[in-house]
């Protein structure tokens, strides 16, 4: 499974990683805190390893543009952590120009699929589409 590398890039404060959970069905994001177990860092749980520094929801926004509506956790990764998806697909790595490097992978959870969405990765990830999968989830 490829590896993604957290950097600072796109609309930010600094190196950190933007985890985001899309339910595929819904074609909606969800809040990510259920689905924080599958993130992993070598191999120990991501969350073990790194503080949240902004939970999903209602917040003020940390820079110019950002939103006031948070649609994932971000953690205080220092760039080039790398990052992984357990028991994900993935799917691809995009550039956007206020998340940066973005790389998809997707998965399922109890019958339903769903796609992690990592942002602001480091020029390590590999860019290999114009946007998001739309048709290669799980």
């Amino acid at each position: 499974m490829p590896i993604f590398y957290t950097g600072a890039s796109g609309l930010g404060t600094g190196a950190h990683l933007d985890f985001r959970v899309h339910d595929v069905e819904k074609d909606a994001y969800v809040d990510p805190t259920n689905f924080q177990d599958i993130l992993m860092s070598g191999d120990k749980p991501l969350v073990d390893q790194f503080s949240m520094t902004s939970p999903y929801g209602t917040r003020s926004a940390p820079v110019a543009g950002a939103s006031t509506f948070h649609q994932g956790i971000d953690y205080a990764t220092p760039a080039g952590t790398p990052v992984s998806i357990q028991g994900g697909k993935y799917l691809t790595t995009f550039n956007d120009e206020k998340g940066g490097r973005i790389s998809q992978y997707g998965f399922e959870r109890d019958g339903k699929k769903y796609e992690a969405i990592l942002l602001h990765g480091s020029d390590q990830n590999k860019i290999l589409s114009d946007s998001a999968v739309t048709d290669g989830v799980s």
